[in-house]
């Protein structure tokens, strides 16, 4: 589902749509609770496919400084996710404090677990966040 952005590792659960087949949505997403029961069916991951990737959104709040972006995209070029695109806003122009709402391609939930870790020892960085869309 665009709504909630499943990756493997993510509870899922599937939805069987009019027309389309079935949309597979996180079990948190308020869309997957809001569904009608009688068209919801389990689902799972095939744990053989490897190859593919996932987009996730995350928010990174930062105070704002020189260089943060660069250490941003270094930490997930690092870890061989690609940014399919990126947000910047300076929300406090007076206390300095910047947002960056990034969408980036990973393999499942260890791989983002892994680049979230990363990123939250950036210098500055003070809440690093997965986005619900």
């Amino acid at each position: 589902g665009k709504c909630c952005q499943p990756v493997p590792g993510d509870s899922i659960t599937g939805y069987i749509t009019h027309g389309l087949g079935i949309t597979i949505h996180r079990t948190r997403c308020i869309n997957a609770l809001n569904m009608n029961s009688e068209r919801r069916i389990e689902v799972s991951w095939n744990k053989e496919i490897k190859e593919e990737t996932y987009p996730v959104k995350i928010r990174i709040d930062s105070k704002d400084r020189v260089g943060l972006l660069a250490d941003v995209t270094a930490k997930i070029s690092k870890y061989m996710a690609n940014i399919l695109k990126l947000d910047t806003e300076d929300i406090s122009q007076q206390e300095g404090i910047a947002v960056l709402s990034l969408s980036m391609a990973v393999k499942d939930t260890e791989h983002l677990k892994e680049i979230l870790s990363s990123l939250k020892k950036i210098k500055g960085v003070f809440k690093v966040t997965r986005l619900k869309v």
